[in-house]
């Protein structure tokens, strides 16, 4: 089977794991990993020279302040050479005595089964402005798998500063590869200074929807700060400047020393349906005072008296230039056919404006574009649009649907007169007091179809056999229906061709504080002459839909709906900008019923000459 493609300079993963045991002295192993976690590793494929590094902050809970001794770390190539392990204050442009701090020359014959203990020479006190620690070394061949993927990492929760890279030929520039799931690179290092014993640090924790009078378990991570295995906590929880009386927690898993953990504590639903803010202090460890300032952590709970389903935006951007992109095609059919209705596909197939896919004003939303096949879901992480994050994007879509709308939205959507603009309408009903979202509308196509040399798909599956490449995409392998390096006549759903973005900016109205319950009505003119031509020229008018988008102040997608243009409506939605008929207006009145000699800003009621009555918003 052909591995799935994760590109960041054709950065992989796979996996191996390593057990180790834990110094103890003066001195103490720190790292954003552990000796003892398991780990894979990344690489461009090839071979090359590798240069790989953590950031640690000058004010660090556990390092700041403390002098590095060594480091330790783990060689996965099976052809390496010029091991060097270095320490200096910015990110080094070449591992020399001039661009670094600290630097120690390592032999080959030192490498045991693939693990590192280097020594430096002189110690680092590590510095206000923070250092950066790391190890470089040459791949002399990519003959195997750890060849072409040597830099080790830990699979766990990204962090900030725990893993750069660069290399000297597919990666010349250093990349901060937090937020990509790749997880922490495995290095540690020795400190020497006064260390805390009890000390517990927790992360925050998310955000939790709870129906009105019942509750939920909360997972925290909670980092040991301090030298000695936290066994319990006592914790309080602050909400609204209030602090609740302080609980005990036993730890079913003791946490080690410098190490990760969870704990589990349930959250109980507020009074009424609102947005609460709380925070989480870590009193005590052990039952000793904590002795760590970063004792707080934050999570957000929605308490919510109806639980309305979320319909699951996905947001899909590759581009018919891209060779890999046909899989992106086939996982949003695989997404429409299983989820119907749930399922609100916006694909912004494009590399640069000559792709008449490529959305009309250049970007949607918050989304940056990139070269390989790849989507979002609900405004989440960038993962395949084939695979997700796992093996289906399937199991993705499910899990994003088990989380509960924090808005209910309804919406219309109607041509004008002449079919140039749509006039667009969305209707959100609070389900929380204190609703504040975004509205974002959309133009979706379906059936895009030419046999125009613009709109053919690049295919690089054709270069494989079908039993290479899975049933799904065999049709695009040697020998299938589009087994060829380009594909014609290819038929494009859920592309998005107008939005409410003009110039990177949403033109939408926001709904600002609404109680719960409460209904808000926004109304936006979608104009045609924003699509690119070329799928104006190919635009089935009865297969263009509307998507309203729903936006929570963390910038995820609430809700959606997905709801097909339907034809032009005297009795319906216009828009003052649209084309004229013969016919005039006779009588202007606002939305509560009062007469006016001209028409207002807002939407107004307009009395036409054969006895008709028109909405109209004026802008």
């Amino acid at each position: 089977m052909m591995k799935k493609l994760l590109l960041i300079a054709a950065l992989m993963l796979s996996a191996i794991t390593t057990m180790h045991a834990q110094d103890s002295s003066n001195q103490a192993w720190w790292g954003y990993t552990t000796q003892d976690d398991s780990f894979g590793g990344v690489g461009v494929g090839s071979a090359d020279t590798y240069h790989c590094a953590i950031f640690i902050p000058g004010n660090h809970g556990v390092a700041g302040g403390k002098t590095i001794r060594g480091v330790r770390f783990a060689i996965r190539a099976q052809h390496y050479d010029n091991i060097i392990a270095w320490v200096a204050q910015t990110r080094p442009s070449a591992i020399t005595s001039t661009k670094t701090v600290r630097m120690a020359n390592v032999d080959n014959s030192a490498v045991n089964n693939g693990y590192v203990e280097v020594s430096f020479n002189e110690g680092y006190e590590i510095p206000s402005t923070g250092c950066y620690v790391g190890f470089s070394f040459d791949v002399t061949t990519a003959s195997v798998t750890n060849d072409k993927y040597p830099v080790p990492v830990v699979a766990t929760t990204d962090e900030p500063n725990a893993l750069w890279l660069r290399t000297e030929q597919a990666q010349k520039a250093w990349i901060n590869l937090n937020g990509q799931g790749y997880g922490r690179l495995y290095l540690q290092v020795l400190l020497e200074g006064e260390f805390n014993q009890n000390a517990a640090s927790p992360q925050n924790f998310g955000t939790y929807i709870i129906k009105g009078g019942e509750q939920t378990a909360a997972s925290i991570n909670v980092v040991n700060m301090g030298t000695e295995p936290i066994t319990s906590i006592d914790y309080a929880m602050e909400v609204d400047g209030e602090q609740s009386a302080e609980q005990h927690l036993n730890l079913t898993n003791p946490i080690g020393s410098f190490a990760t953990g969870t704990v589990n504590i349930t959250l109980a639903a507020s009074e009424s349906a609102r947005k609460e803010d709380r925070t989480l202090i870590v009193t005590k460890v052990n039952g000793e005072p904590n002795e760590t300032d970063q004792n707080q952590a934050s999570c957000t709970v929605y308490t919510l008296n109806e639980i309305v389903d979320r319909n699951v935006v996905v947001e899909e951007y590759t581009g018919t230039g891209c060779g890999w992109c046909p899989r992106g095609l086939v996982g949003m059919e695989k997404l429409r056919t299983t989820f119907g209705d749930r399922f609100v596909g916006i694909g912004l197939h494009r590399y640069n404006q000559s792709d008449p896919m490529y959305l009309a004003n250049g970007k949607y939303a918050n989304i940056s574009f990139s070269g390989a096949p790849s989507c979002r879901i609900n405004r989440g992480a960038e993962i395949d649009p084939y695979y997700g994050s796992t093996n289906d994007i399937r199991n993705d879509f499910r899990t994003a649907m088990a989380v509960p709308a924090l808005a209910a939205v309804e919406a219309n959507a109607y041509w004008n007169s002449d079919s140039t603009a749509v006039d667009a309408e969305a209707n959100v009903t609070a389900l929380f007091d204190g609703t504040d979202m975004k509205v974002e509308l959309v133009l979706i196509a379906d059936g895009l179809k030419s046999s125009n040399t613009a709109w053919r798909q690049s295919n690089y599956y054709y270069q494989y056999d079908a039993s290479q490449v899975g049933s799904d995409l065999s049709m695009f392998a040697a020998g299938g229906k589009f087994g060829n390096s380009t594909i014609s006549n290819w038929t494009f759903n859920d592309v998005a061709i107008v939005s409410s973005y003009v110039n990177g900016t949403n033109q939408a109205d926001a709904v600002t504080n609404l109680a719960n319950g409460e209904t808000a009505t926004v109304r936006y003119t979608l104009p045609l002459a924003s699509a690119q031509q070329q799928v104006l020229n190919v635009l089935k008018k009865d297969q263009v839909f509307l998507a309203a988008l729903i936006i929570a102040p963390d910038g995820s997608i609430a809700n959606a709906v997905k709801v097909q243009v339907k034809g032009y409506d005297l009795t319906g939605i216009a828009n003052v900008n649209g084309a004229q008929t013969s016919l005039k207006d006779t009588a202007n009145y606002t939305i509560d019923g009062r007469r006016t000699n001209t028409q207002q800003r807002g939407l107004n009621l307009i009395r036409m000459s054969d006895g008709t009555v028109r909405k109209v918003l004026v802008k």
